[in-house]
């Protein structure tokens, strides 16, 4: 619901903006329309029998051959004879439906009253062209660019609405640890698999998770693809025996596959969304196999459920999405566009509904002839409906205007009713034309620029979090390494283990041995006197990459800046319940720890020399090698 709010916004906001722009344009397009009206004026006319069918005899040159033979002199159905026709005609190009034709007729065009001829006025393309660069791919590209733009602030002024207008007052490192703080706070620790009881299961693990296994496997998907695509019509014996060969021996590999991975995971194995997804692949890879084998053996299978079967082993082409974060990031932004676009489609079914509903009240007596038949009409609401998905792609929509402006003698008006509304089975060449362009406006035009807009909107957060400093999968690929040290997912490792934790950390996170320093660096709170939090060692790592992000907020906006350090902390106290916000009573951190420790070692070090010392008796005063060094941070 707050997505289609957005999107209703978008469009009552976009009007006045759209409607400047629809003045520009309108500049434009009447240029291009007086200028065709000048060039082609009564120029798209040729002479036609009774059948209307083009006369093409050599001694009919002009309008009057035509008549004083006795045949018809008769426009084209789009031309430029006046304004109106003009502009209906600049609408066909624009929408890219027969301009071809058109440019056509233009390219044939002798003149006034003369028969056309083939290729005699090619300069005529230069003006075609130059409206499809101006007139389209400029001008109403503007309108797309103000639906965006107003998609854009409308999202913006609903979430100041909501609140979160906070966000403006951050500078630009600064909205990236906010941002970041939201990834983690949606991401939900794991256990770890605990070790085997058998040795060769914790090695088949290992191999598992290694990252030339991954890269191994994508390239037997690749070509797995390969031999999938070498499938064709009429091939031969030979190369079918050898395809299917080649396909039994992948089967094959990813059977073993899903077994050694059942074996080394056992039913963890069914955790991970990837591994079910292979396992689906595989049970339908063999009942295809099993299903292609049966008629020759015991029953006929029908050869659909067989190629929906193979079919289904192409799908195996998107494991790769399981390593490449490029694919992974578009797909997602896909995937966050799925509720907007959901709710852009209800608002293209209300607007279809209602055009529905006045297209039967209008048309729905129309003659049945060229596109109006029995399957495309007004005479129901699921025909109309038919037409109108049609419409909404701006394809034929000349053809439908055609139809439903048919008039006498091709169709038998009523002489009972004086109305606008089209009576007996003809139609009205003024209600079709407003009718089938609001329409495409609505729908082809500007709720399809909005499928773009949503779409754009969320690939452009794909891309900020792409650029950002520390990215999602960053922040995922810490509790990897954090559940290997925290299995059963207490949420809490021990002091001693935050070294070796740090060397196993890809970058930005990760610091190799030596990393002392580091450890004391991060100054982590410290509970029951030596465990660390999850929690406070990705806080404190966030805030060591991204260097000082929080920075100095100005007094202006201190107050509204603490409330939403309280807010985070609530909503990390509620995910992290073990957690403590940092201004509670901590006893100690990982610095005093660290001096603690250190001074512990060296006082009972100095201590067991002092009593060597003292037993040796070599000397009456007692020289220390040890200098007790204390940090403070």
């Amino acid at each position: 619901m707050n997505n289609l709010q957005i999107i209703v916004a978008a469009l009552l906001l976009s009007i006045p903006s759209i409607f400047n722009v629809f003045l520009v344009c309108s500049i434009f397009w009447l240029v291009f329309a007086i200028c065709g009206v000048q060039l082609f004026a009564g120029a798209f006319s040729r002479c036609v029998n009774s059948h209307l069918k083009s006369v093409t005899f050599n001694y009919i040159t002009n309008r009057t051959d035509c008549l004083m033979y006795g045949y018809l002199w008769e426009p084209y159905r789009i031309n430029f004879d006046n304004l109106g026709n003009a502009l209906l005609a600049l609408l066909h190009i624009a929408t890219l439906d027969g301009w071809k034709a058109i440019m056509r007729n233009a390219v044939d065009a002798r003149g006034r009253n003369l028969m056309p001829e083939a290729l005699f006025n090619t300069p005529a393309r230069i003006f075609i062209i130059l409206f499809i660069v101006v007139g389209v791919f400029i001008t109403l590209n503007l309108i797309a660019g103000v639906i965006i733009d107003h998609f854009y602030n409308s999202r913006k002024a609903y979430e100041m609405r909501k609140g979160k207008n906070i966000e403006s007052l951050f500078t630009e490192s600064q909205l990236q640890w906010y941002k970041m703080m939201k990834k983690l706070m949606r991401t939900k620790l794991v256990k770890s698999i605990p070790p085997a009881k058998f040795g060769w299961q914790n090695k088949l693990r290992v191999f598992f998770e290694d990252r030339r296994y991954e890269a191994f496997n994508i390239a037997v998907v690749i070509f797995n693809v390969m031999v999938m695509t070498a499938t064709h019509y009429q091939q031969s014996a030979q190369i079918t025996t050898i395809l299917n060969n080649i396909n039994y021996a992948f089967t094959a590999y990813y059977i073993l596959e899903c077994v050694l991975k059942l074996l080394a995971f056992r039913l963890y194995f069914f955790k991970d969304i990837w591994n079910i997804f292979d396992l689906i692949v595989v049970i339908a890879s063999i009942a295809g196999i099993i299903l292609s084998a049966l008629p020759s053996i015991a029953f006929k299978v029908s050869p659909s459920i067989i190629r929906i079967l193979r079919i289904f082993r192409v799908v195996r082409i998107l494991r790769l999405l399981r390593s490449a974060r490029g694919m992974r990031r578009l797909l997602m932004s896909l995937i966050a566009s799925a509720p907007a676009l959901l709710n852009i489609a209800a608002l293209l079914c209300v607007i279809s509904f209602t055009y529905s509903i006045v297209g039967i009240a209008l048309f729905k007596g129309v003659k049945k002839q060229g596109t109006i038949d029995n399957t495309l009409n007004f005479q129901s609401y699921t025909k109309a409906t038919i037409i109108l998905i049609q419409l909404s792609t701006a394809s034929g929509w000349t053809d439908f205007l055609d139809a439903l402006s048919i008039q006498p003698p091709d169709c038998v008006p009523s002489t009972n009713e004086t109305t606008i509304i089209p009576t007996g089975n003809c139609g009205s060449r003024v209600l079709a034309t407003i009718y089938i362009i609001t329409y495409m406006i609505m729908a082809w035009f500007i709720l399809i620029n909005l499928f773009i807009a949503v779409i754009l909107n969320n690939y452009q957060d794909c891309v900020e979090a792409d650029s950002a400093n520390i990215t999602e999968e960053d922040i995922q690929g810490f509790f990897e390494v954090w559940a290997k040290y925290d299995r059963k997912a207490t949420q809490f490792i021990h002091y001693n283990m935050l070294s070796p934790l740090l060397n196993d950390l890809l970058p930005p996170f990760g610091s190799p041995i030596p990393n002392t320093y580091v450890c004391i660096s991060l100054n982590l709170p410290i509970y029951d006197d030596t465990k660390i939090h999850c929690l406070d060692l990705i806080r404190a790592l966030l805030n060591k990459v991204m260097k000082d992000v929080i920075g100095e907020i100005s007094q202006e906006f201190e107050e509204e800046y603490d409330l939403l350090m309280k807010k985070i902390a609530e909503v990390c106290k509620t995910k992290f319940p073990k957690w403590k916000p940092q201004n509670s009573q901590v006893k100690k951190t990982s610095a005093v720890f660290y001096n603690e420790a250190k001074s512990g070692i060296l006082l009972r070090g100095a201590f067991q020399h002092w009593r060597q010392e003292t037993a040796k008796k070599a000397q009456g005063i007692f020289h220390s090698r040890y200098v007790i060094d204390v940090f403070f941070f």
